[in-house]
Parts: C-alpha cells; sequence; structure tokens
C-alpha cells in the first residue's frame, strides 16, 4: 500500500512566490485599465450632461447651465470638477441654481481617484437657447492619482465636445495646481 505525501514548506513557498510574480506583472496593467476604464466613464458622463443640457436649452427656450457641485449643493466658484458637476435650466438668469430653476441632473465622476479641473476662468458652462456654449472655448483635465496619466476633453463654443490631444506634461501640471 502506497503512503499518502503531503508538501513540503519549500514547494509552499514556491508556489507563493509564483503567485507573488505573477500578481506584481498583473497589478501595474490591471491598475492602468481601470484607469483608463474611469476617463472613458468619466467623459462619458460630462459629453452626456452636456448633450443633455445644450437639448434642454434648445427645447425650453432658456440657458441651461453645468457648473461643479458645492458642499453647500449650489455651484462652486473654482474650475475644480472632481466632486461632481450639476446641470439645471436657469428660468431666473442669474446662473446659480434657485427654487425657481429646474435641475437637469446631478453627476459624479466615476472614482473619487480622478482629478476633473477646467481651465482657469471657467467655472460653469452656459448653453443658450441656441444650443450654444457662451463664452469661450473649454478645456476639462482629466488626471489619475493611481498612474499619473491625464487626458484633456474640449468642449467648443458651438456645442461639440471631444477628447483632446493630451500633451506629455499635462499629468505633471495637473497635480502641482
Amino acid at each position: 500500500m502506497k503512503q499518502m505525501q503531503g508538501i513540503s514548506v519549500i514547494e509552499v513557498l514556491i508556489a507563493f512566490l509564483i503567485v507573488a510574480v505573477l500578481a506584481g506583472i498583473a497589478l501595474p496593467a490591471s491598475v492602468s485599465m481601470y484607469t483608463r476604464f474611469g476617463f472613458d466613464q468619466t467623459a462619458m458622463t460630462l459629453g452626456e450632461s452636456v448633450l443633455t443640457s445644450s437639448r434642454t436649452a434648445v427645447a425650453t427656450g432658456s440657458a441651461t447651465i453645468i457648473c461643479p457641485t458645492a458642499q453647500n449643493g449650489g455651484c462652486r466658484q473654482d474650475s475644480d470638477w472632481s466632486q461632481g458637476w450639476m446641470a439645471f435650466a436657469d428660468v431666473d438668469d442669474d446662473r446659480e441654481l434657485g427654487p425657481r430653476d429646474t435641475l437637469i441632473g446631478r453627476y459624479a465622476p466615476w472614482s473619487q481617484r480622478l482629478r476633473i479641473s477646467s481651465n482657469d476662468g471657467r467655472k460653469r458652462i452656459v448653453f443658450q437657447p441656441d444650443g450654444a456654449s457662451a463664452g469661450t472655448n473649454l478645456t476639462f483635465t482629466l488626471c489619475s492619482r493611481d498612474t499619473r496619466e491625464a487626458r484633456v476633453l474640449a468642449l467648443a463654443n458651438s456645442g461639440r465636445f471631444r477628447i483632446a490631444a493630451t500633451p506629455g506634461d499635462v499629468a505633471q501640471r495637473c497635480w502641482n495646481q
């Protein structure tokens, strides 16, 4: 009769070492994939809010606003969109969400590990009743805390929203602001 034998400590250590090496190879790739997915999801959510707001402005004949959300539920007064944003029909034309205005939606970034900022001076997007965006073109910069990657999104005055070319130093500048 053959006697059963167990596995040795050395065999267990070798198995753990193999698993650790494979995890070390797979982890950076999965973090990078997770970051790209977060960029894509956030870009789609921003694009959805832009499209919905532009169409609402045309349909209702009143300006619509998209702005970064403040702690108190109103609009932030800076260009940091990392905590989310909201869109509303600005019925009373004061550029702030009030009791007479119609909330279109509140949007959250896909991950708190992303920093989202707009170019300086653009604290909000205002869509006119013709669907065009008032003011200058707007650029969003999305930065990842995990991979130091960045992506740039651009909104033209015509309402066209697209992924723009990302210069090499954008990620570094994004985290140094």
